[in-house]
């Protein structure tokens, strides 16, 4: 008799599809996560957890991409820990998860609800080059997320994320006190000329 087909979800975690070459762009691990991510699989969670073990670096940010992707509370106590990995480009993964569920409308509220604290922690984290955690944060909840990213223990020159908060703030088109901004950018002058080096990004 002919074997039962395995089952989409658990695809995944056929090791031909962790070849570097199956794992490129547009390879066979990107097309089998393709057509199940718009079905959001409960079912695919497990695994994609057992993913997030592997030694691939490539592996473990797909597996960290489809939990948050998937966008629902199920995925949140594995997700929460693809959030936390030491490796900048695993937890900006994560984030590309969250903001493909709730830009296509996949993830619920007790999703974003159980997230928020945990996107929040990463905007505290060293990034490469800056992080997309407080544009996501302000998808989730922007009026919780603006007060979050303008307390001052945070929207402040020295913040190694000021950067990434500002950009964040503005692409959102978030309206903040004249004067608050007008602190931040005596703080920023004041930084250059300590360090100098301007933040143009943040300044910008």
């Amino acid at each position: 008799s002919t074997p039962p087909a395995p089952r989409p979800e658990f695809v995944l975690e056929d090791e031909r599809f962790h070849t570097p070459e199956a794992l490129r762009s547009d390879g066979p691990f990107e097309n089998v996560w393709n057509l199940l991510e718009p079905l959001a699989p409960i079912k695919a969670i497990e695994p994609l957890g057992r993913l997030l073990r592997s030694r691939s670096a490539d592996v473990r940010r797909n597996a960290a991409l489809g939990l948050g992707s998937i966008g629902a509370v199920a995925s949140v106590p594995l997700l929460r820990k693809a959030l936390r990995l030491k490796d900048h480009f695993d937890r900006s993964a994560a984030l590309t998860g969250i903001d493909r569920s709730v830009r296509y409308g996949r993830a619920t509220r007790e999703f974003v609800a159980a997230v928020f604290r945990d996107v929040a922690r990463v905007v505290e984290m060293p990034s490469v080059g800056g992080t997309d955690a407080p544009r996501v944060l302000l998808m989730i909840d922007r009026d919780r997320a603006t007060e979050f990213l303008t307390d001052p223990a945070r929207f402040r020159a020295d913040h190694p994320e000021i950067a990434s908060i500002v950009r964040a703030l503005a692409q959102a088109r978030v309206r903040l006190p004249a004067g608050r901004v007008a602190v931040l950018i005596d703080e920023l002058v004041a930084w250059e000329k300590r360090n100098g080096t301007p933040n143009t990004t943040a300044i910008g």
